[in-house]
């Protein structure tokens, strides 16, 4: 469920193009010099990432186009499919991680903001379908468990070495993505040097 701009509650079942939506609003809302948790990049350039992202080109290119173009390119979308169950795998982890990079840079941004349980759900399933994906940059030998109290636990990969990785759906997704400062996750490591969790968080930014 989410509650749209005129206080009525809308029934979700597909959440990408909302988080679509909500990024694509807040772009327009803060212009094309805004912060981002990415420290190399302004809000202008997490934009041309995104349309270059689902046209198949470069950012080298898209960046020559004025930023209320490239906003209308994200409202738009791309090549890449849009709707449906394959849209929410394309989409939704890009859309929600990114949101999350423009609104948590901003000054004047307090947490606190209770995600839709839905939501949460959906991120948490997506985890799950890209568990194999998102662990592949762990280094070798370090396994890697996620865990959600209300949706369950995720294996992203095994090993000798284990590290625990609790938090909501969107703050692991942060995590995993590389925002290990701004996920509000707790690591409990089991076994491995005292060096571990920063190897991997390292490894998690790169």
């Amino acid at each position: 469920m989410r509650r749209t701009r005129s206080g009525s509650v809308a029934r979700v079942r597909f959440w990408a193009p909302a988080e679509r939506a909500e990024l694509r609003d807040l772009l327009d809302e803060l212009g094309p010099d805004a912060p981002t948790l990415n420290t190399r990049w302004r809000t202008a350039d997490l934009a041309a990432h995104l349309v270059a992202r689902e046209r198949f080109t470069t950012m080298a290119r898209v960046r020559r186009q004025p930023f209320p173009a490239l906003v209308d390119r994200i409202r738009r979308g791309g090549l890449l499919p849009d709707e449906g169950r394959l849209g929410e795998a394309l989409h939704l982890l890009e859309f929600v991680v990114h949101r999350h990079d423009v609104l948590r840079a901003q000054p004047d941004h307090r947490a606190g903001e209770e995600p839709d349980p839905g939501l949460e759900t959906a991120v948490f399933e997506q985890l799950g379908r890209w568990a194999g994906f998102l662990g592949r940059r762990i280094p070798s030998g370090v396994g890697l468990l996620v865990r959600s109290y209300r949706h369950g636990a995720i294996d992203l990969r095994r090993g000798p070495v284990v590290l625990i990785v609790d938090g909501a759906p969107i703050e692991l997704a942060l995590w995993l993505f590389g925002r290990v400062g701004a996920g509000r996750v707790t690591v409990e490591r089991h076994g491995g040097g005292n060096d571990t969790v920063a190897r991997v968080e390292a490894s998690l930014r790169h």
